[in-house]
């Protein structure tokens, strides 16, 4: 069965919780860089879940290794949108396709 890990501040892992995830790292309990290093070292999670404010308060080389990672794989969720515009032009960058262009600008 796969293992789901959230890192977040409270009000963020509040829902998790209430889901029934189990394994919770609250970063007003502990920092969430070391618990990033911690789980990537550990590489034997399936899902990592984490909010964008916490992912971009880590140093850039961390947050790299996070959008490299294969065990976990980390998910970052965004309520803005902020990080998923970053990740498309990183995405049209690499293939030099916007994959994610406006449907109704076809029509």
């Amino acid at each position: 069965m796969a293992e789901i890990l959230v890192v977040g501040p409270r009000n963020f892992t509040l829902g998790f919780r209430l889901a029934g995830v189990r394994r919770i790292y609250d970063t007003a309990e502990r920092e969430a860089s070391e618990v990033f290093e911690e789980l990537l070292s550990k590489g034997e999670h399936d899902l990592l879940i984490t909010d964008y404010p916490t992912f971009r308060d880590c140093r850039k080389s961390l947050q790299e290794r996070l959008e490299m990672s294969l065990a976990p794989i980390v998910i970052v969720i965004s309520e803005s949108g902020e990080y998923d515009a970053e990740l498309r032009e990183r995405i049209r960058t690499a293939i030099g396709v916007d994959l994610f262009e406006d449907e109704s600008k076809e029509a």
